[in-house]
């Protein structure tokens, strides 16, 4: 369950090619470190409606081992598109969490446009 909604969950994981996360660490002169992603894709049960999607990557082993976690939580918006609400992200090093970061998005605003296309027949 994902609040009121049951849930199916789809599990992923990135078996080959090029590696799909790409992580710069700034105190380390811009490192570049590739890791390979997997997680859940959870979806509402009755019509496969993303409701949250999971990302784990992982390098090296404990001690030095290095972990980044998401979660991408959506809901249907007002206007019927399907929108992020919330992110969850944590940092591991060694197994102990090293940063966490928490997203809200809300007020969400219709665009729209419109333009008014008239031919001359002469």
């Amino acid at each position: 369950m994902i609040g009121y909604d049951r849930a199916l969950v789809f599990g992923y994981k990135q078996l080959d090619g090029p590696e799909a996360l790409t992580l710069f660490e700034e105190n380390k002169h811009d490192l570049m470190r590739h890791l390979r992603v997997e997680g859940e894709i959870r979806v509402r049960a009755e019509d496969f409606v993303p409701l949250q999607i999971t990302l784990n990557a992982q390098q090296g082993d404990a001690p030095n081992s290095l972990r980044e976690e998401a979660a991408v939580t959506y809901a249907m918006s007002k206007y019927g598109a399907l929108l992020p609400v919330s992110t969850e992200h944590r940092e591991l090093r060694g197994g102990k969490v090293v940063a966490e970061n928490h997203f809200t998005y809300a007020d969400f605003q219709r665009f729209g446009a419109s333009s008014d296309i008239k031919f001359e027949v002469k």
